[in-house]
């Protein structure tokens, strides 16, 4: 072994000595092949023009030649035979070619260049500067301009060949060739021969190769030779690519090259016949070309050389090493001897080491064998135990804050087959919609199986699981509205509400099931129709389970689904019935096994009256009740019924059941201290909402007690009504719902009904019903409530929103029972039955349902009128506080109470449950761990929680932008828009906010749902957005929303009028101004927006009166300063201003309309102002100067203003005047104009929306003549004169006598006036003179004249309004000719003059007269 060593260690000393050796394989292993060589040193351009060339001189030409030489020769052929071109002579010849009309050159054949051609000089000489070709020489020569004419009469005119007729096309100095051969290529490389080596560019050079390729497939030559040259150009273009790229090249394609290349050089020195300048260029470019080439190529040979002399020293080298290895193998050899020796005494120890492993594996193996069996029946077990958690739990499941089913059944048995085929046809179909329907009788446990599927795939539906009521359209109605409180899609209307509501479930990432239950309508129409027809669902990812009474036949047709969707639920099986009550009652049955039989025989197997026959035998089985002995009641009580009327088996089984459990409640209840109570309450239930019965509606009755004095006895006591719901949950008469609730069976419902056909009980049982839901509503939280609280009251209105639907219910049974007992009225009208229809006309208008709403108002109004009726001025008022309809405020204030309350862990907070406090960072770490997960709407309705529960000033802008974000990804822009605009008012550097709505403005516009001048916006935006963080503005999607983003900082005034100048050529600018002041004439004629950078300030800007009038303009964070002057938008032009504040405009005089030519007056001629101060005093003229408006939009401009302030303008704050005029005012203050808040007219229209106008010394807003406006959600108060006056044009000619009075009808005005609060005006609230006009649901309130004035042609529809406390009055109908004035709905109250008031015109005249002459004595 010594030996071995001794030679390694040798040869590793040889190997270190000889370095060389190793540099020479490390070379080769770097380089490759020695073959390999690096790219010649030449320009990528010069390459580029090379390839092409070496393309057109070996494919291109020799090709061309062969394709042009037959149709020259025929073309010829043919104008010898037509014009005899051959013997043609001067002046008879062609001169044009007839097809292209082209002048033809014959100076270019039989040697007519050399024939001198003529002179003819011009009369007088010109003075010209000609550089002479010599260094540093430059002289001036008088020459005399002359021009050379060509002798045609001298010229050889005769075309011998094919080849003279194609040189007649050619400019004299190109036709050189001699044949159809190599020396007719000039024309074909003249383009390339006209070298610019920086025109070839990449695009270039493709371009090249595609029309090379081209043109040889437009030759249509036989086809090899096609694919033969095609072949060629495809190898020069691989080749050329390699070339391109500068990796290195083989030595054989780069002497290929070098070759063509020399061919090339040569051919082009060849042809020195051609003059041009550029192509001495190329020449020159050739032969540099060239010498490259083949100074690579033998730069290559004389590497080769140095490596074969290496090698030869490597080959020695390694001959040595061959004799070192001999050695070292001769060592080895002799050490063979020893190694066998010590191999043998090491397989003696093997073999031994091997029988002792046998032994332990053998050991092992069993013991692994029962640890695996363990382990794996461990892990089944495991798995069982985590599918009957699933299964059997009854807690919400996590991380679901949509989860609508009701509580799950705490016995549910059976239906195994049917739930496993519901889970695998879903799982089927989990990538696209799909719908399943569930047929069966009633009872038969549709609902049951139901609910059972939808908790046991909580797991599988991420988007959530949605519980709708399809019993009628107005059961739709309601689950859809609380679904679309809870998700904020709440429309104007049921229709609306349901395509928002459905079409948010259709954007919803995550799967998601829509359970829509008891579709028993005949009728397929209306809401139903469109939930389950309707083609929102069509591109969703959700689930529909359908439950119907019909047929699977008729439920194919009516929902239109394939056979397969259709599963009919059938009765239970004779064991299945066994197994059911065996398990429900905790019985064994096998001693009593044929009774058994035979009562399921008699119920038919009927899942209900399976139930209900258990819980009566359970319920008794400690008095010994025996299946025997039921089976014997059971048949003696269903013969009672068959001996009423013919029923249904299934129907007679389910009223057979429930009369004998409920005979039993009746008789035996006494032992648990309820007596009757039970029973009155069960007749109760038969009128209320079946699907919860919450315990707070058992109570004594309110504003009188039950008349049930047992049930009130019983209801009085705490512990009564808990044993009532024992009772009858006990006997499955009642289901538990919640821990505080139960719920009945709609079948059930039916049949006690009609039980109770007796009229006196029936009214007894409706005034009880009454009077439990009256008191248990004026025991909780009410809407009027939270109308006057001043704080956020989350979730305040849940137990309100159960009562309510139990109103709903029972008022309709109360009007039937009234109609159809017209001796028994009293149940009607009483004092409960007003609350009730109250209570549900506030349920209907926040539901959107506003024909109910307002028809069970007027019921309600007709109680409290009526004579029966005797209700206190206080309940009065209590029962009116809030209006029907519900303004627009008013409902989002109680859909915020009455939505459900989101947990810190995610979870829903249940109706029942008590108000918790809301823990907004746990919700918002929970939302942000939603919307990771992807799970967006999850998180939106986290955030969306902690909106809800934060005041505006307590709000984190970061929730909003979170929120914006997670719409965004939900591809909901609008609601995008509207958070990210939130976030930006709160947080104005929020950088990722700016983003948000500059992707909701591009995608929005994309849409179509917004116009396009809107993307000013989105570019300003993006511009914040990237001021603030670079980075957003290179991420892809901003790119490709806004591919030119362009913004400059601007610091002072200099700069910003030289940028406006710089941009008159330069489109889609934005100007970021830092504080300051800046005063600028002119804009750019551009798009162009301004903005300020500035946290929390303002840009002052100081301008003359300018008219935008080109292209869309953008303003944000400006500040029009006082003194300067108006911005007057027009034509075709959008302008938005966003948190803007306005000063500007031409300033009128300080006291107008009231000036008295004193102090502030700035009329040119003061005194005319004191002239007119002194007639306003007997109100006949307007005194002072109104000054101009800060804003204009005139002619078709539009402008729209956004959470601006306009402060005291110079005259009013803003005018539309003018066909097509837009000025579009939201969320912004006018305040102290000296003249108009807000104006329209002569075409112009105004949409104000949720402003506050206010302390404006004239009109807060005028509309007309001729205006247009859409006034709502305002607050309109303390303003000089109306707080809103619309009108037209009066026009008086009293020279024909009193009465002569007329108006211009086309001088009228439009206007809808909604939900605004217009009070503390110095004249009337809302005056109007002429025209067409809709007034809703405004509080007009505290004005000095009156709350509303119609009059001159108004025609008025006036509905549910709140007028109150106005000096002279309520509504005053002037003289109005043959205009009506409707009005409907309004509360009228507490004036000081009348509610109403009308004139007639004689009257009018009378006073008008009298007015007539005091004005002309005071100007006597």
């Amino acid at each position: 072994m010594g030996d071995i060593h001794k030679h390694i260690f040798e040869l590793k000393k040889h190997w270190e000595e000889n370095k060389e050796l190793e540099a020479v394989i490390v070379d080769m292993s770097n380089d490759g092949s020695p073959n390999q060589v690096i790219k010649p040193d030449i320009e990528e351009d010069q390459r580029r023009w090379l390839i092409i060339s070496l393309c057109l001189h070996n494919a291109v030409s020799p090709a061309l030649r062969t394709y042009v030489r037959p149709i020259v020769e025929t073309e010829y052929k043919n104008f010898k035979k037509s014009h005899k071109i051959d013997a043609q002579q001067f002046p008879n010849y062609l001169k044009k070619y007839p097809p292209t009309k082209k002048d033809m050159n014959y100076e270019s054949i039989n040697n007519n260049k050399l024939v001198p051609k003529k002179i003819s000089n011009f009369t007088k000489p010109y003075m010209y500067s000609i550089s002479v070709n010599m260094p540093l020489y430059c002289t001036n020569i008088d020459i005399v301009p002359f021009t050379l004419f060509t002798d045609v009469a001298n010229f050889d005119l005769c075309v011998k060949d094919g080849v003279d007729f194609t040189m007649l096309f050619l400019q004299t100095h190109m036709a050189h060739y001699t044949g159809f051969d190599d020396t007719c290529d000039q024309k074909v490389r003249n383009p390339w021969a006209h070298v610019n080596f920086t025109e070839w560019d990449t695009v270039k050079y493709q371009t090249c190769f595609q029309l090379m390729t081209q043109v040889i497939k437009n030759m249509a030559m036989p086809r090899p030779q096609e694919i033969a040259i095609l072949d060629q150009l495809t190898n020069w273009e691989s080749n050329g690519m390699q070339l391109l790229k500068g990796t290195t090249i083989g030595l054989e394609l780069l002497e290929r090259i070098t070759e063509k290349t020399k061919a090339l050089a040569t051919y082009i020195r060849g042809m020195g016949m051609i003059s041009d300048d550029n192509f001495e260029t190329s020449r020159n470019a050739i032969d540099k070309i060239s010498l490259l080439l083949v100074s690579s190529v033998q730069e290559l040979k004389q590497k080769n050389a140095e490596l074969e002399s290496r090698a030869d020293k490597q080959e020695t080298i390694m001959q040595q090493l061959s004799t070192d290895v001999d050695d070292v193998k001769s060592a080895v050899a002799q050490s063979d001897d020893k190694i066998h020796q010590m191999r043998q005494q090491f397989d003696v120890v093997t073999k031994e080491s091997e029988d002792t492993k046998r032994l332990v594996l053998g050991t092992k193996s069993d013991i692994l064998q029962k640890v695996e069996g363990m382990a794996k029946e461990i892990q089944e077990t495991h798995k069982d135990i985590n599918t009957l958690k699933r299964n059997m739990s009854h807690d919400r499941p996590p991380n679901m804050p949509f989860f609508y089913p009701p509580n799950r059944l705490q016995n549910f048995i059976g239906r195994d087959f049917e739930l496993n085929e519901l889970e695998t046809n879903f799982a089927s179909n989990k990538e696209k919609v799909y719908t399943q329907v569930i047929c069966g009788l009633g009872g038969i446990g549709k609902t049951t199986t139901d609910s059972e599927y939808a908790w046991r795939s909580a797991d599988f539906y991420e988007g959530g699981i949605f519980w709708i009521d399809a019993e009628n359209n107005e059961s739709i109605a309601n689950y859809i509205q609380k679904l679309a409180i809870d998700t904020g899609t709440t429309g104007q209307n049921a229709q609306e509400t349901l395509h928002k509501t459905t079409r948010w479930l259709s954007m919803l990432q995550q799967k998601w099931l829509l359970v829509i239950d008891n579709v028993d309508a005949d009728d397929i129409s209306g809401l139903i129709s469109e939930l389950l027809l309707g083609s929102w669902k069509r591109e969703s990812k959700g689930h529909l389970l359908i439950t119907t009474r019909r047929e699977s036949a008729e439920a194919e047709e009516d929902f239109q689904v394939s056979t397969d969707c259709c599963l009919t639920l059938e009765v239970f099986t004779p064991q299945e019935s066994i197994n059911f009550m065996q398990i429900r009652i905790g019985l064994d049955v096998k001693n009593e096994l044929p009774y058994v039989e035979s009562i399921i025989e008699e119920l038919g197997g009927l899942p209900l009256a399976l139930e209900q026959a258990a819980a009566h035998i359970k319920g008794l089985k400690r008095f010994g009740c025996s299946f025997k002995e039921y089976l014997e009641k059971f048949k003696k009580q269903r013969l009672k019924f068959l001996k009423v009327r013919q029923r249904s088996k299934a129907r007679l089984a389910v009223q057979t059941t429930w009369e004998l459990n409920f005979e039993y409640v009746k008789q035996h209840s006494d032992e648990s201290g309820v007596g009757d109570a039970a029973v009155a309450l069960m007749y109760i239930s038969a009128f209320l909402f079946a699907d919860d019965i919450p315990q707070a509606l058992m109570n004594v009755g309110s504003p009188e007690n039950v008349t049930d004095e047992n049930l009130c006895e019983v209801l009085n006591d705490d512990i009564g009504p808990k044993q009532i719901m024992e009772i009858l949950t006990r006997f499955s008469l009642f289901q538990q719902r919640y821990s505080d609730s139960v719920s009945v069976h709609r079948l059930v419902q039916e049949i006690v009904r009609e039980k109770v056909m007796d009229q006196m009980n029936q009214k007894n049982t409706l005034r009880n019903a009454a009077r439990m839901i009256h008191f248990a509503l004026s025991h909780c939280k009410s809407p009027e409530d939270v109308l006057k609280s001043d704080s956020i009251e989350r979730g305040s209105l849940g137990m309100w929103n159960r009562l309510a639907l139990h109103a709903n219910v029972l008022q309709t049974y109360i009007l039937n029972f009234s109609k159809l007992n017209a001796d028994e009225l009293d149940v009607c009208f009483n004092l409960e039955t007003a609350f009730l229809l109250q209570t549900s006309a506030i349920y209907h208008s926040l539901f959107q349902r506003q024909d109910e709403a307002l028809a069970a108002q007027d019921q309600m109004l007709s109680i409290l009128t009526n004579d029966r009726s005797d209700v206190p001025k206080k309940t009065c008022r209590d029962l009116t506080f809030v209006k029907i309809p519900l303004r627009t405020d008013q409902r989002l204030l109680l859909e915020n109470a009455t939505s459900a309350v989101i947990t810190g862990d995610g979870h829903q907070k249940a109706e029942n449950e008590p108000l918790i406090a809301i823990d907004v960072e746990s919700l918002r770490i929970k939302g942000n761990e939603e919307f990771n997960e992807k799970r967006y709407q999850n998180a939106i309705q986290l955030y969306t929680e902690i909106v809800r529960s934060t005041s505006k000033t307590q709000l984190d802008a970061k929730v909003l932008s979170n929120r914006s974000l997670a719409y965004l990804r939900n591809m909901d822009f609008e609601n995008a828009l509207k958070d990210a605009d939130s976030c930006i008012q709160i947080d104005p550097t929020n950088w990722k906010a700016y983003c948000w709505k500059a992707y909701s403005i591009a995608n929005l516009i994309r849409l179509g749902q917004l116009e396009h001048q809107w993307e000013s916006v989105g570019l300003a935006a993006a511009c914040i957005a990237g001021y603030y963080n670079k980075k957003c503005l290179i991420e892809p999607k901003m790119r490709i929303a806004y591919p030119v983003v362009r913004y400059t900082m601007i610091a002072n005034e200099d700069e910003l009028n030289n940028e406006l100048s710089f941009l008159v050529n330069m489109a889609y600018t934005t100007l970021l101004l830092k504080k300051g002041v800046y005063t600028f004439t002119g804009f750019c004629r551009n798009k162009c927006n301004m903005c300020s950078t500035d946290k929390a300030k303002y840009v002052d800007v100081c301008m003359r009166q300018h008219h935008f009038n080109r292209l869309p303009v953008h303003f944000e964070n400006v500040t029009f300063v006082e003194n300067s002057g108006q911005v007057i938008v027009d034509k075709h032009i959008v302008a938005t201003f966003l948190r803007c504040t306005f000063r500007n405009g031409q300033k009128g005089c300080e006291k107008y309309p009231k000036c008295d030519g004193k102090e502030g007056c700035r009329h040119e001629r003061k005194e005319e102002c004191a002239i007119q101060f002194r007639y306003l005093e007997r109100n006949i003229f307007v005194s002072g100067c109104n000054g101009c408006p800060g804003v204009v939009a005139q002619y078709g401009g539009a402008v729209y203003l956004k959470n601006c302030k306009l402060l005291r303008c110079g005259g009013g704050a803003a005018l539309s005047i003018g066909n097509g005029s837009l000025m579009n005012i939201e969320d912004c203050q006018i305040l102290k104009m000296r003249n108009l808040g807000i104006e329209a007219r002569q075409g112009g229209m105004a949409e104000v929306k949720r402003c506050e106008i206010r302390y404006n010394q004239s009109h807060g807003i005028a509309i007309g003549p001729k205006g247009r406006g859409i006034v709502s959600g305002n607050t309109i108060s303390d303003n000089g004169q109306e707080g809103i006056w619309a009108g037209g044009v009066l026009l008086m000619n009293r020279d024909k006598g009193i009465g002569a009075e007329s108006t211009d009808s086309s001088g009228g005005s439009i206007c809808t006036i909604t939900e605004n609060i217009i009070c503390n005006n110095g004249m009337s609230g809302v005056s109007l003179d002429g025209g067409i006009y809709t007034v809703k649901g405004n509080r007009i309130f505290d004005n000095c004249l009156w709350g509303l004035m119609a009059k001159s042609r108004s025609s008025v529809n006036t509905e549910n309004n709140d007028i109150f406390k106005n000096k002279c009055g309520g509504i005053r109908i002037g003289v109005n000719y043959s205009a009506v004035v409707f009005a409907d709905g309004n509360t009228i109250r507490e004036h000081t003059g009348p509610g109403m008031f009308s004139v007639n015109a004689h009257e009018n005249d009378a006073v008008e007269h009298e007015a007539r002459t005091n004005k002309s004595n005071l100007l006597g």
